[in-house]
């Protein structure tokens, strides 16, 4: 019977260090600073294609964004919506 007992305690025990230590990992207990101040990027300029279809065809797309632009950097936003667009 005390050795159901230890065992409790000892589950319990690693499960209260678990639940502290995933909340000093997470932040939860962190302070938050709120700071004004000038946006890191001063000029940017934003460019940008449309184009509906198969993410399969989005290759080409991309391989013409970087050729426009070839050290720039080039990102690509996708949107899924099946029922609109055939696979």
């Amino acid at each position: 019977m005390t050795e159901w007992i230890s065992l409790c305690v000892i589950i319990s025990l690693l499960c209260i260090i678990t639940g502290a230590a995933f909340m000093f990992y997470s932040g939860l207990l962190s302070d938050i600073k709120v700071q004004t101040g000038s946006p890191p990027i001063k000029n940017i300029t934003f460019v940008y294609k449309f184009k509906q279809g198969p993410y399969k065809n989005c290759g080409q797309l991309m391989k013409e964004s970087h050729t426009i632009g070839p050290k720039l950097s080039c990102i690509g936003v996708f949107y899924d919506d099946p029922k609109k667009v055939d696979t």
